[in-house]
């Protein structure tokens, strides 16, 4: 898969939560890491 530009990002924000999307109310307690060690695994 290639790096994504702005334009790409912007549309993967406008289109809501996919497979390749999921939005996070808050960062609080140990959804950073989690969300790190997933984007990590890709």
């Amino acid at each position: 898969m290639p790096p994504c530009n702005t334009d790409d990002l912007e549309e993967l924000l406008a289109g809501g939560e996919s497979d390749r999307v999921e939005f996070k109310r808050s960062w609080s307690g140990d959804v950073r890491k989690r969300a790190i060690e997933a984007v990590c695994a890709f």
